[in-house]
């Protein structure tokens, strides 16, 4: 998906005829016959809630139970984990563990039921494989250097699917996720304006 780091992807001449505008197109045709398909095994609601913001949200989707025992888990048994700086931000990921007891490889397994794939495969535009993990992120009040991700970036020129679990409620001092509902429109105007993106791409002050 780089653009900088593919001279074909990247090249200024290729794309002012039209090659990221053709594979931006086929991509969403793709992805909308599969919905299509996918919609079946999909909570009605759901896929309205989709059509209409481009996101789902469920209230407290987590079975009681199990939500209960993994708070508690995570509260006290350390896992491994890895970190890494993004700006004034660290992140901390923790891989949700397979079929050891605990209550977090319980939630790796209720995230793989066929419900909850079906859901983010229909959001995707596919239905493949995802490696759920917890996450932590920390802030610095560094203004100085800031998060990428304070920039609402698109993540790919195809649909994708990211989910959140969110274990507490989230203060708005907390930073919390940002989505613009309604991106996930395949509109002329957008097309265009990643016509216009393709071409100065690989400009120095294009930093994406």
């Amino acid at each position: 998906k780089s653009f900088k780091g593919n001279p074909v992807i990247g090249s200024a001449m290729l794309n002012r005829m039209g090659l990221h505008r053709r594979r931006v197109a086929v991509a969403h045709g793709m992805s909308e016959r599969r919905r299509r398909s996918l919609a079946r095994r999909m909570r009605p609601d759901e896929v309205d809630q989709f059509q209409e913001n481009g996101f789902v949200v469920r209230e407290n989707a987590l079975p009681d139970d199990l939500y209960q025992r993994l708070v508690s888990e995570l509260a006290t048994v350390p896992r491994p984990a890895w970190e890494r700086v993004e700006g004034h931000a660290v992140p901390r990921i923790m891989p949700l563990p397979f079929h050891d007891g605990s209550a977090a490889a319980a939630a790796r397994e209720w995230l793989f039921q066929p419900e909850i794939h079906a859901l983010i495969g229909y959001v995707a535009g596919r239905s493949g494989h995802y490696n759920p993990a917890l996450q932590t992120i920390v802030t610095t009040p560094d203004t100085s250097n800031p998060d990428p991700q304070s920039s609402l970036p698109a993540d790919t020129f195809h649909p994708t699917a990211k989910f959140w679990l969110f274990l507490h409620d989230v203060a708005e001092d907390e930073e919390g996720s940002v989505i613009f509902g309604g991106s996930q429109s395949f509109t002329p105007e957008r097309l265009e304006w990643e016509h216009e993106q393709s071409i100065i791409a690989t400009s120095e002050d294009n930093a994406h």
